[in-house]
């Protein structure tokens, strides 16, 4: 997808969040805890560097969610052409 959107010159990248507890005593090693792997996002900046869209997959559907500013909450994609047909449609002047 991010390939579909560098073709038509949408800045776009992957953010990939993991979230690590640890847990230790004092004077000890720590050994890691609990961690946690959520969805990457694909977030894509606009002209001026905001953030124009964020796209992430739905648990267990293999559906892309994909949220744009000042659209709707989120919209369910199935295939990646929809999604970066969307993004494209949104953005300011439209497809070029």
């Amino acid at each position: 997808m991010q390939q579909l959107l560098k073709a038509h010159g949408v800045r776009s990248y992957a953010v990939h969040t993991i979230s690590l507890k640890l847990s230790g005593e004092e004077g000890r090693p720590i050994p890691l805890g609990k961690r946690k792997l959520y969805a990457p996002e694909l977030v894509v900046r606009g002209g001026a560097g905001s953030v124009t869209a964020t796209v992430t997959m739905a648990a267990r559907s293999g559906c892309y969610l994909v949220s744009l500013r000042g659209g709707p909450d989120l919209q369910t994609v199935r295939e990646p052409h929809q999604v970066a047909d969307l993004i494209l449609t949104a953005r300011p002047g439209g497809r070029s």
